[in-house]
């Protein structure tokens, strides 16, 4: 049988998954627990109804391995109106085959989506986040 100490884990071990995960960061026992009672349920034994600390345990590795793609989820999702824009510049450096391309050929492909005033911003918050020089 698991103890209630070892739920206290969670509390001393939060994953660094940033400010937009606070909330989660409240519901991440419940979650653990919840996974534990799958299981439990999966495993074949004479009472599938205890959780035990293998089961928590391996809840908690489960839960952890999904954390490391949580920020993934929320890349682009802020409160600026802009932070998918942002993400959308960056998806198309990343796709280029060369490592400097002119800015004209920025401005032609994101012409409507910000103008010229927009696109100088996203390229100095991109300087400033060590993305582009």
């Amino acid at each position: 049988m698991l103890g209630l100490s070892g739920l206290n884990y969670n509390e001393a071990n939060p994953p660094a998954l940033g400010k937009k995960f606070d909330g989660y960061l409240g519901r991440r026992r419940t979650h653990v627990m919840k996974l534990a009672m799958i299981m439990s349920a999966s495993r074949n034994s004479d009472d599938p109804m205890v959780i035990t600390r293998d089961d928590f345990e391996r809840a908690l590795r489960t839960l952890e391995a999904a954390e490391t793609k949580m920020p993934l989820t929320f890349k682009g999702v802020g409160h600026s109106d802009k932070a998918g824009l942002l993400r959308d510049v960056i998806a198309y450096l990343l796709t280029l085959k060369t490592d400097e391309i002119p800015f004209h050929m920025y401005a032609e492909y994101f012409q409507d989506d910000m103008d010229k005033f927009e696109m100088d911003r996203m390229l100095s918050t991109l300087e400033a986040l060590n993305k582009v020089v």
